[in-house]
């Protein structure tokens, strides 16, 4: 299961240094004249500059409850006036109050809403298809996935929801990959390569490919050449794979050895 952690997906520090506040939500006087141009009352203003920089940071919107009291009271005193209770940034969680604020930050800040429509479902699932087929790992795809959303200025959606798109389009990108390296393979090799799996013991044919020479017996050397010229004929009569990324046939490969390890514990 991915985890948030793995990936870069952008989320406020638990331990947040003073440093860093002062360089990442410290307003500029761009920032407080906008906000005193949409707003008049100094609470108004002050909320509307917290999602402001809060979304400057992090490219989606938090609601009062996750932010933290430190950011909050340190834009406070940068606007000398006294911190906003939460039960009042509270108020810009719900209906048409927290539309209209996340109207104004997307303005300020020109981002685009991700919104639930077949443009930003194709945007989405092109994104996480094209990733799909530079990287393997699900974490990897997703961040692939916000840089490009953020090079096209769009808000990030939920961490879910990245994670839902990177799945289907992983699955279906190698999919399609099985199905091409499948369809060229003949009927007798398929048959070869379903048999070199199946396992008669503690072990199967597919193992015996990783075979090491033993001692140099001149009946062990015999056996080996005789080994590596089975082998050599195997890699003669498999297709083309130049089609096939390299990530993809390195994961492809650690899959099957894995599948096959599966197997022979009886599962």
């Amino acid at each position: 299961m991915t985890t948030i952690n793995e990936t870069a997906y952008p989320r406020i520090k638990p331990n947040m240094s003073q440093s860093e506040l002062q360089s990442v939500y410290t307003p500029t006087p761009e920032d407080i004249a906008y906000v005193r141009q949409q707003r008049r009352r100094k609470l108004d203003q002050l909320a509307l500059l917290v999602h402001i920089k809060l979304t400057q940071r992090l490219g989606y919107f938090l609601k009062s409850p996750d932010i933290p009291n430190k950011i909050i009271s340190h834009i406070s005193e940068q606007m000398k006036m006294r911190s906003a209770p939460r039960k009042y940034l509270s108020r810009f969680d719900r209906g048409g109050s927290r539309t209209r604020l996340k109207a104004l930050v997307r303005r300020y800040l020109d981002i685009k809403l991700i919104e639930s429509n077949d443009k930003t479902t194709l945007l989405l699932h092109k994104l996480s298809s094209e990733a799909s087929e530079k990287k393997h790992e699900i974490a990897d795809i997703i961040n692939i996935v916000i840089e490009g959303l953020v090079k096209q200025r769009y808000e990030l959606p939920g961490f879910s929801t990245l994670v839902k798109y990177a799945k289907s389009a992983k699955k279906q990108v190698n999919d399609a990959y099985f199905k091409q390296t499948h369809r060229k393979l003949n009927h007798e090799l398929t048959a070869e390569l379903d048999r070199m799996l199946n396992s008669s013991g503690s072990k199967t044919r597919w193992d015996s490919i990783k075979r090491e020479v033993k001692k140099p017996t001149n009946k062990e050397v015999k056996s080996y050449l005789q080994h590596l010229q089975w082998l050599q004929g195997l890699v003669e009569r498999l297709p083309n794979m130049e089609f096939l990324p390299l990530t993809k046939k390195h994961h492809f490969t650690l899959e099957a050895r894995s599948l096959d390890a599966f197997h022979l514990k009886g599962f």
